[in-house]
């Protein structure tokens, strides 16, 4: 990652919430044609660890 570059983070309460909100996401990257950014990468998965 560069200088200008972040990462996001986000739990959900269940996978079906998780599920949702990434097919939105997907819908809004999708029609974005003037985005002054764009995604890289995105993983998905369970908690490897929490405290």
């Amino acid at each position: 990652m560069g200088e200008l570059s972040f990462v996001v983070i986000t739990t959900y309460d269940s996978e079906e919430i998780a599920t949702a909100v990434q097919q939105r996401i997907a819908e809004i990257w999708k029609d974005a044609t003037e985005m002054p950014m764009q995604i890289e990468s995105s993983m998905q998965g369970g908690v490897l660890a929490s405290s």
